[in-house]
């Protein structure tokens, strides 16, 4: 089963019980901000990058890349798709036939989007 994971830290626990701090944890702000969006026509779950978001994805992804580099990490790329031998190799394809087509063909598989 797939669920959402949600998590805050504070430096303090007054800083976590201070009124302000309530406001900044609720989630409804976020969509304010426009950083992604989601479309049936190209997919659920498959995000569509706005601006803000954008730029936020590239500073994350360019600090990251800068920490691995400096602590001696060699960066690697892999395609977003691969030929399904590979999956029959591993064993997954069996699995994931099982379980995940019967779901995404089931009318609960629907997107909205946060526009």
């Amino acid at each position: 089963m797939l669920q959402r994971v949600y998590g805050t830290a504070w430096f303090t626990q007054e800083d976590l019980d201070a009124p302000a701090g309530g406001q900044r944890r609720r989630s409804s702000g976020w969509g304010r901000l426009e950083l992604f969006t989601v479309s049936e026509e190209i997919g659920p779950g498959l995000i569509l990058w706005m601006p803000n978001g954008a730029t936020v994805r590239y500073l994350v992804e360019q600090f990251e890349q800068q920490e691995q580099l400096a602590r001696g990490y060699q960066l690697v790329y892999t395609p977003h798709i691969a030929s399904e031998k590979i999956y029959k190799i591993s064993g997954i394809s069996k699995r994931t036939k099982r379980i995940c087509i019967p779901r995404c063909r089931s009318k609960r598989w629907t997107t909205t989007s946060n526009r």
